[in-house]
């Protein structure tokens, strides 16, 4: 019989966080296929993901619209992340989907609609359920 040794890894920057090797017995009459997605694991040091995503804004002040820019490191899959914007009072009153793209740089116009009143605006980066950045920006007349 065949087999080999394949090893596992999670980085994260510089880091092995997690490792695993295994061994697979391959014969004539199998064939074995493995898929390996990269995605965050939300159970471990999420704080050191904070501290390298970017959540800005520009114009701030917004009168009519403004370009919301995520930053993400290079090596993050997500598969359910969304921007979402809430008022003063903590109630939702927008929320943007993003869509992977290979260089986690996003740049996503967001224009004010009429019932969005001026005043202090919070926005939040989720991904995966996660609140992982906030930021806040100013609506004016």
């Amino acid at each position: 019989m065949f087999s080999k040794i394949y090893n596992g890894y999670i980085i994260y920057g510089d880091s092995v966080i997690s490792y695993v090797s295994f061994n697979v017995e391959i014969d004539s009459s199998n064939m074995y296929k493995f898929i390996i997605e990269d995605y965050i694991h939300t159970d471990i040091k999420m704080s050191e993901l904070t501290n390298t995503v970017s959540l800005t804004n520009y114009p701030n002040p917004v009168r009519e619209q403004t370009t919301i820019s995520v930053g993400l490191p290079q090596n993050i899959y997500f598969k359910n992340a969304v921007i979402k914007i809430f008022n003063a009072n903590g109630q939702i009153v927008d929320i943007i989907p993003l869509y992977y793209n290979s260089n986690n740089i996003y740049n996503i116009i967001w224009s004010r609609s009429a019932n969005i009143l001026p005043g202090r605006y919070f926005f939040n980066l989720d991904i995966n359920n996660k609140k992982i950045a906030s930021n806040n920006m100013l609506i004016v007349q």
